[in-house]
């Protein structure tokens, strides 16, 4: 089938779904008062992108994405660890923070 998008003309070949005998698998139902007919595929429909795409200069694949990876557990040790060692850096940082303002405002250079 000839198909046009914006001026650009492609085929379009919609893949082949075979379905099991008709009789043997027909399952009618009814939904708000209208019948049904349900019918299975012998094969499940599995399309395969053959895209190759580029997000901000890095090339990628739909197809192969990578699974996250579970981090490691932490023991309770090592979280009150990190914890306390997170709690001194950002006090040590407020420190130079204050340290630097106060020399800025005497006049003094820090670096000396």
């Amino acid at each position: 089938m000839k198909l046009t998008y914006r001026g650009v003309t492609y085929d379009y070949n919609p893949p082949a779904v075979a379905a099991q005998n008709a009789q043997s698998v027909e399952k009618a139902g009814k939904y708000r008062g209208i019948d049904v007919r349900f019918r299975n595929r012998k094969k499940p429909l599995v399309l395969q992108p053959t895209l190759d795409l580029k997000y901000r200069g890095v090339s990628y694949h739909p197809d192969r994405s990578v699974k996250p990876t579970a981090a490691p557990a932490l023991s309770v040790a090592d979280k009150a660890r990190s914890l306390m060692m997170a709690a001194t850096k950002e006090g040590d940082r407020r420190q130079r923070s204050m340290l630097t303002r106060l020399a800025a405002e005497v006049g003094v250079n820090p670096a000396s």
